[in-house]
């Protein structure tokens, strides 16, 4: 119900950078162009070019009560519509003390119908609509009203929202744009809400972006609704992206003004039921300069034409699972260290010597040092390996293989005397010395995977404390480092300061911005300290619309400072907070920018194929960062399947490298714990 929201809560400076992205199409001889989505072909499904002498009563009927009362805020029979023969004004009118102004819509929200007083049921006569619509691209363009205290929007709603607790099947309210602080503050705002509008209704929190004029005054919004979610545009420009949950249910379209102030009665907003009274006009309107519209040159509905995925043969199951196992087998034969723990990614023998660490600190100049680089990623992401290959098989040598790599982590803690520092990887031959620097992509991957091994109930007794230390440790260490002062940064283990910001755990990236409120909920759960999960419940608003963020980067930002390790990081960090987040709303938020990650990944997948990526292992991350999200929010199609197919066969399983096999075994294993391949 427009304008019932609560206030947007912030607008990303991003928006105002972004460039053009959407292209014209000539919809209509002799109409303006329609701005719409790239990379899609498109399909004029419905419209209202409004160039009558008349509103078009086959399209559009008017909305004249509210909670099913007559609502004065409303104009009836089409009053204050004025067709020009090009466009349709929508006006604000003023009788007396009272104002009133159209508001259209192509179908209707059953509460609003007035209710048959004869009977016990508590809605009236049925409307049948006059259009509905599953996804597509909703379009207007349109010129704004120029005085406070009413408001315009272009909006979608289904008749029966908030009917069952499930939005899927009872619609999701989408504002694609609403004027209320545009004269105020200057910014148009948009968004969805779902869960009908009393105790149980949810808001994802509009957002906003400033309001630029035109030299005409005429601008274009739309949204690009898909079963994916909602991407909404203003003047070829996108200006938000909401991505969970989606309605997947027809529903109807709102073309609405209405005055300010008559909502507002009694302590209940004006939703009493049987509610007789309404509030009083927004004293603004009484200052409002008229004639004063909100005037539509066209709405247009489009459906993208459907495109085939490309077609792609991928390797039998058998040669998969042997390849894996082989994999696998090499790695703990070759790589893994039984001393420390950890995979090293040369041979343990081959590891920077002991003599290179002069008080147990890496000497600066040798980097990060010789094959424990990347210790901790590799340990954590081949333990949620190994949780999945467990699940799924129930073999108990991945359960015992499981226990031996969580040790290896626990050890990048504890055996060194930085308490809480989670270190790159172990000196094998002292098995105590470390490289200085950390970095938070290590810290996220060496939490992630104890937490999923955590949840798995694999974890013998002897480990359960220690890995609750461990959590607590690490805690401590960003509760007392991740300060102001330290320009939010960990600092390196001996507690000078990061040379390169890779330890900075706020202010930083959206694929970044989720990694302390990460800890602090892992820390929380697996500890059963409350004051972890107050820190995290202290960030998590900051995290969390960091991480939403990503949706308005442009795609060169993208490119230049998010490589393919950096999507399954942000999935990772928003996985734990997933699976611990109660709140609906924030877990609609942390869907929603997993989604946006994994937008990012399947595309990328295409031109990754196989191929190794400069860092780490690319043609598994992206299959990863997409495995991550729920299956009723994205679907990991199956070409994805058989590009991952093919890239875990592409390298021979006796000349692999660690990391790649790392992370291809526990691609494979989530696909298969999660009923693919």
């Amino acid at each position: 119900m427009a304008a019932l929201t609560a206030e947007a809560r912030f607008v990303d400076p991003e928006i105002e950078k972004s460039p053009v992205i959407q292209v014209k199409m000539a919809a209509v001889p002799g109409k303006a162009d329609s701005l719409l989505p790239r990379g899609k072909t498109w399909k004029l499904v419905w419209h209202d070019e409004f160039d009558g002498a008349e509103i078009d009563k086959t399209k559009w009927m008017c909305r004249e009560s509210f909670w099913g009362q007559d609502f004065p805020a409303f104009a009836h029979d089409f009053g204050g519509v004025e067709m020009t023969g090009e466009t349709a004004k929508l006006h604000l009118v003023r009788k007396g003390d009272d104002f009133s102004s159209p508001h259209l819509q192509t179908g209707s929200l059953t509460y609003d119908i007035p209710k048959d007083s004869t009977g016990f049921w508590p809605f009236g006569t049925y409307r049948k609509p006059l259009f509905m619509k599953k996804y597509g691209y909703f379009e207007i363009r349109c010129r704004l009203p120029k005085n406070s205290g009413w408001h315009a929007a272009f909006w979608l709603q289904a008749p029966g929202v908030g009917a069952t607790p499930d939005p899927a099947v009872s619609g999701v309210e989408t504002d694609i744009m609403e004027t209320y602080r545009l004269v105020s503050d200057g910014i148009v705002v948009g968004g969805n809400g779902w869960n009908g509008y009393g105790k149980n209704s949810c808001w994802f929190d509009h957002f906003a972006w400033k309001h630029e004029e035109t030299a005409d005054g005429w601008h274009n919004y739309g949204c690009d609704w898909t079963p994916e979610g909602y991407t909404f545009y203003c003047d070829g420009k996108k200006v938000g992206e909401q991505n969970y949950p989606v309605s997947h249910v027809e529903e109807f379209l709102l073309v609405s003004t209405e005055p300010g102030g008559y909502r507002k009665a009694g302590n209940d907003g004006g939703l009493s039921a049987g509610r007789r009274t309404w509030g009083k006009p927004d004293e603004r309107l009484f200052k409002a300069q008229l004639p004063d519209f909100f005037e539509v040159d066209y709405v247009r509905v489009y459906d993208a034409v459907p495109k085939p995925e490309p077609k792609l043969d991928r390797p039998p199951e058998t040669e998969l699972r042997a390849w894996v196992d082989a994999a696998w087998k090499r790695v703990m034969k070759e790589f893994y260290s039984p001393k420390t723990g950890g995979i090293y990614v040369c041979a343990p023998k081959d590891v920077q010597p002991a003599r290179d660490f002069p008080g147990g600190l890496l000497k600066p100049e040798l980097g990060y040092g010789k094959g424990l680089e990347d210790c901790a990623i590799n340990g954590g992401v081949a333990l949620s390996g190994l949780v999945d290959a467990y699940a799924v098989t129930k073999d108990q040598a991945y359960a015992a293989d499981a226990a031996k790599i969580a040790r290896g982590l626990l050890n990048l803690v504890n055996a060194h005397p930085y308490k809480g520092f989670v270190a790159r990887g172990l000196c094998v031959e002292d098995g105590t010395s470390i490289c200085r620097l950390s970095s938070r992509d290590q810290v996220t991957h060496w939490a992630h995977g104890l937490w999923r091994y955590w949840r798995s109930g694999l974890v013998p007794d002897e480990l359960k404390a220690p890995i609750r230390a461990a959590f607590a440790d690490v805690a401590g260490l960003m509760e007392r480092n991740v300060t102001e002062a330290n320009g939010w940064n960990f600092l390196q283990a001996d507690g000078t300061p990061d040379p390169r910001g890779i330890c900075k755990m706020r202010e930083t990236m959206p694929h970044e911005a989720a990694r302390l409120a990460m800890v602090y909920a892992a820390a929380g759960e697996i500890t059963g300290d409350a004051k972890w999960t107050k820190l995290y419940r202290s960030l998590r608003e900051e995290a969390l619309d960091g991480s939403c963020r990503l949706a308005n980067l442009s795609e060169k930002d993208i490119s230049r400072w998010m490589p393919s390790y950096t999507l399954l990081q942000m999935n990772t960090s928003l996985e734990v907070l997933l699976g611990i987040e109660k709140s609906v709303k924030f877990r609609a938020k942390i869907i929603s920018a997993m989604v946006t990650c994994a937008r990012q990944a399947r595309a990328r997948a295409k031109s990754i194929r196989g191929n190794d990526s400069r860092w780490l292992c690319g043609c598994a991350e992206v299959h990863l960062a997409q495995q991550m999200v729920p299956r009723d929010a994205f679907v990991w199609s199956g070409f994805q399947q058989a590009i991952l197919a093919n890239a875990i066969v592409h390298t021979p399983a006796d000349k692999v490298g660690a990391c790649r096999a790392v992370h291809l075994f526990a691609a494979y294993w989530r696909a298969r714990f999660g009923g693919d391949l």
